[in-house]
């Protein structure tokens, strides 16, 4: 009877024991191979560094071109129109 309840109690912790370490285990796994999303990049040659150096300068030039949009106000049609409106400084007065 003791040994089943030491082979019990056993089993469990050593169940809750993985189930703990399981996300430490799926980083590691030995089966996944090691994926960089950034990696280390080829070098360019002299000819493919100026194209992409001529493409930058291009992107830049396009983009310094475009004249400053006006800030966006997502609740600009939810607003109350401002014209025909009169603004006072004065707060309204209830009749008694």
């Amino acid at each position: 009877m003791r040994r089943r309840v030491f082979l019990a109690v056993l089993t469990l912790t050593a169940g809750f024991g993985l189930v703990a370490a399981a996300p430490a285990l799926a980083q590691q796994s030995a089966l996944m191979p090691g994926i960089t999303l950034g990696g280390s990049k080829p070098k360019l040659t002299p000819e493919q560094q100026e194209k992409q150096d001529r493409l930058d300068r291009a992107y830049k030039a396009a983009t310094d071109s475009q004249p400053a949009a006006k800030p966006v106000d997502p609740w600009g049609n939810a607003r109350a129109p401002t014209q025909g409106a009169q603004v006072t400084d004065k707060p309204v007065q209830r009749r008694r």
